[in-house]
């Protein structure tokens, strides 16, 4: 509640938009072309009032760490090289005794019987996975790849290598250069309004986690009782992938 007894309602959940690059081999073809994007650890629920102002940054993080349940598997399959989706607030910090000095490090794992744990990030933390195809410019090297990157701001300059926050009512904006098979970069950047990097910059009204590609039809429904009817030319379709077949 502000001084003229305002009570402050901040959106529970955070716009993120991510842009992939990778060498241009002319005639549309690029070293790496996804295929589907997979979003883990999204919250079930989160809390409407804070327990602390979101502006006071390092006491919000303190204080506000989430504690509901996460889901997992939402997949959009899609060779779109920017997306934007909404995430709900999810605030991790790193585990105790990470030893994390760049970002490759954020993604360390260890695998025991066939299960992935990250060495540094909470188990809860969200992040994305990127699936796709790189091919090498001699085209002696090909591969279906996967690529992951925990969410957060990561920037040398508005954020700490070690954040593993989704804060609420905020823009990330991810930027991944794909310069090798094994070899990716990725810069991270949180937009505020102002000059106050503690004020969270406002953004359009979504529910629930929302994908956005660049192109298409979007829709707004009820989550319970709707129904639409969608009708598509073959033309439009016969270029479709991925089909799956009982």
């Amino acid at each position: 509640i502000d001084g003229n007894d305002v009570i402050e309602l901040y959106r529970i959940l955070a716009k993120n938009t991510l842009t992939i690059r990778s060498t241009d081999y002319g005639d549309g073809k690029f070293a790496f072309t996804p295929t589907s994007y997979r979003f883990w650890n999204v919250p079930k629920g989160g809390v409407l009032v804070p327990n602390v102002n979101i502006t006071t940054t390092n006491a919000y993080l303190k204080d506000n760490i989430t504690t509901a349940d996460v889901e997992s598997g939402y997949r959009l399959n899609t060779d779109e090289t920017t997306i934007t989706f909404y995430y709900p607030e999810n605030l991790r910090v790193a585990k105790q005794g990470a030893s994390i000095t760049q970002w490759k490090d954020r993604e360390k794992n260890t695998w025991n019987n066939g299960v992935k744990t990250y060495d540094n990030a909470d188990a809860k933390a969200a992040y994305i996975e990127i699936n796709g195809n790189y091919v090498s410019a001699d085209g002696k090297t090909t591969a279906d790849v996967t690529y992951t990157i925990h969410l957060g701001d990561f920037s040398a300059t508005t954020g700490s290598i070690s954040d593993f926050n989704v804060i609420r009512n905020s823009h990330y904006i991810y930027k991944v250069t794909v310069n090798d098979v094994e070899d990716i970069k990725v810069e991270a950047q949180r937009k505020v309004s102002g000059d106050n990097p503690n004020v969270p910059i406002d953004n359009p009204y979504a529910e629930g986690l929302i994908i956005n590609a660049t192109d298409g039809i979007h829709y707004e429904v009820d989550a319970h009782y709707e129904a639409r009817v969608m009708t598509f030319k073959k033309s439009s379709i016969t270029a479709l992938v991925n089909v799956r077949r009982p």
